[in-house]
């Protein structure tokens, strides 16, 4: 795997080609990039944009690295905490014949039951599948409301598996929420719902959205920064690593 220097250590990358026009690059830890390249660039153009792009990278990398010391959202494991709605949750793994798989918030922890042994193998996908129910259970409810408030109903609300995206709307007043989202602070849920809702009166981040934003939310900007700091937390649990938001 090629590498090139930054700040006096080496950074790995990867390249991949494809018929974009122009060079992306991916932060994908702190020590890989992924290159995405037109067909035919040569290693020196690659190298160019790397250094051209040294000292976002250089930012960005740091972040990867403080973010890789913080011990949450970073396995599913017995003991391993992760954040519901933004406060630490221990897991609690158990494999059980006697009872039906499944998860319970108990406190501060969550209750994984399996029917496997070990209990890894299932917990993943019922922790996952949890998560889905409770934003399913919980955004739109709180869209609902906040939609009475503003003055304005969406014509769906709908809950998906997002990569780059917590939330977006259509034309048509659809509104779509990425499901991990329900990991964070209750007050950054409602900034997120807000944020969507005001789209479907301003459908663009004019100052005028932001008015309308500020109107029901006075200090979203605590929430916004405390969402862009945050976002790869959240993102890398069930190995998305690669989320900058």
């Amino acid at each position: 795997m090629p590498e090139f220097t930054l700040d006096g250590r080496p950074i790995n990358y990867q390249v991949r080609f494809s018929s974009r026009r122009s060079i992306s690059i991916k932060i994908l830890s702190a020590q890989c990039l992924e290159i995405t390249a037109p067909l035919h660039t040569s290693s020196q153009a690659i190298e160019n944009a790397l250094l051209a792009k040294s000292r976002w990278l250089q930012k960005h990398i740091a972040r990867f690295a403080s973010m890789a010391a913080i011990n949450i959202n970073r396995e599913i494991l017995h003991g391993a905490q992760v954040l519901y709605l933004g406060q630490r949750r221990q897991l609690f793994l158990c494999a059980s014949c006697l009872t039906a798989p499944g998860v319970t918030l108990e406190g501060d922890t969550l209750v994984i039951v399996t029917d496997t042994v070990p209990a890894e193998t299932q917990a993943a996908k019922l922790l996952k599948d949890w998560y889905i129910q409770q934003a399913t259970d919980i955004l739109p409810a709180k869209t609902a409301l906040w939609a009475t408030k503003i003055g304005i109903q969406p014509q769906r609300v709908t809950i998906r598996e997002q990569k780059s995206r917590w939330g977006s709307c259509s034309n048509r007043g659809n509104i779509n929420y990425n499901w991990r989202i329900i990991m964070a602070p209750p007050e950054v849920i409602d900034y997120l719902i807000v944020h969507e809702l005001c789209h479907l009166k301003v459908p663009n981040h004019s100052p005028a959205f932001w008015h309308l934003v500020a109107e029901q939310l006075p200090n979203y900007k605590l929430q916004q920064t405390w969402l862009k700091t945050n976002g790869p937390i959240l993102m890398r649990l069930f190995a998305a690593t690669d989320f900058v938001p």
